[in-house]
């Protein structure tokens, strides 16, 4: 798959080196399983049993350098290539009512200090001093039964969660429920959603005043709960 990503992304390197295309893939891969440590430490992870084989031994500019040099366009092809619900059709928690259940929320991340980083990206301030590193806001859709990511979007803090909501709804459908947080209880992104043909179900903040149209009868069991929930009405 690496080799795909990067021959459909014109990324292999075009002539021999001692960090071939593939191998800095799997450096960016490595590194994400661990944030806290420098390339020079991944590295020595990601080789770590390749012990007694003739190895390179590149510097952090050396392997900073290779993964400029391979870009983020091969990454964005294999989450393109593997992002999606998985295949497993039941089980707890994946559908309710033959429905998928699916589930929109977003975080922050920090990002390294750099110069070219703060030309978009910038620190929080807050009331403790704020942030010492410019964050990213992220925003997830992931199929709730598996934790599968389906699709991602990501930006500087500056805009608001709502803001990269409708990024994410083309990879509604038919046949899935979302559920999200009242942050996205907005009426024109609640419409978009429904607009794909998927159902929703978004909590409403506390002043939030909305007609009853019909009580549903009886009581519901949310998505991977083992005992009924209070009755709710249909807004």
């Amino acid at each position: 798959m690496v080799d795909a990503a990067l021959g459909a992304t014109r990324a292999v390197q075009s002539r021999l080196r001692d960090l071939p295309s593939r191998v800095v893939v799997y450096l960016v891969l490595a590194a994400c399983l661990f944030p806290e440590t420098g390339y020079p430490g991944v590295w020595r992870k990601l080789t770590g049993a390749l012990a007694g084989l003739p190895l390179a031994a590149p510097t952090a500019s050396a392997l900073a350098q290779a993964r400029r040099r391979v870009g983020s366009k091969p990454l964005r092809w294999l989450f393109d290539l593997l992002r999606g619900p998985a295949a497993t059709g039941h089980g707890p928690g994946i559908r309710w009512h033959g429905l998928l259940g699916v589930a929109l929320d977003g975080t922050t991340l920090t990002v390294p200090d750099t110069p070219a980083v703060m030309t978009r990206f910038t620190k929080q301030a807050g009331n403790h001093g704020g942030t010492g590193y410019p964050q990213v806001r992220l925003l997830a859709l992931v199929a709730c039964g598996t934790r599968t990511l389906i699709d991602a979007v990501f930006g500087p803090t500056t805009a608001g969660e709502t803001t990269y909501a409708p990024r994410l709804l083309p990879s509604l459908r038919t046949g899935m429920i979302l559920l999200a947080d009242r942050n996205f209880g907005a009426q024109k992104l609640v419409a978009d959603i429904a607009a794909t043909g998927a159902e929703v179900l978004v909590r409403l903040k506390n002043g939030r005043r909305m007609p009853v149209l019909s009580p549903l009868p009886g009581r519901l069991l949310p998505l991977g709960a083992g005992r009924p929930a209070r009755p709710r009405h249909r807004l």
